[in-house]
């Protein structure tokens, strides 16, 4: 297994955002995202998409702002910008658009 320290850094931001929230099945939050984030790193996806992946649950599940999801990738040398802007166009608007939209 290759170590990849930024996105080990990732895995731990959003393991600590989404500590112990749980989706509507009461399934962990984190464990879902991990599971993709995984797939998509063994396709031989990018940093930054499996960024996104780790963290694509975040801005609909917590209180997290794009400012603080700015400031915590900031400690990386992903695109912090282009990673957030995607998680946003993944996250469903809340009274704007059903789950399944």
């Amino acid at each position: 297994m290759v170590f990849n320290l930024d996105l080990d850094r990732v895995r731990s931001i959003a393991s600590r955002l989404l500590s112990g929230v749980k989706d509507k099945a009461g399934d962990y939050v984190f464990w879902h995202a991990s599971d993709m984030a995984s797939a998509l790193e063994a396709e031989g996806r990018s940093d930054d998409i499996v960024a996104v992946a780790l963290l694509h649950d975040v801005f609909e599940d917590t209180d997290v702002t794009p400012q603080q999801m700015h400031d915590e990738l900031a400690t990386t040398s992903l695109n912090g910008k282009s990673i957030i802007e995607q998680v946003l166009v993944l996250t469903r608007q809340e009274g704007k658009e059903t789950y399944a939209e």
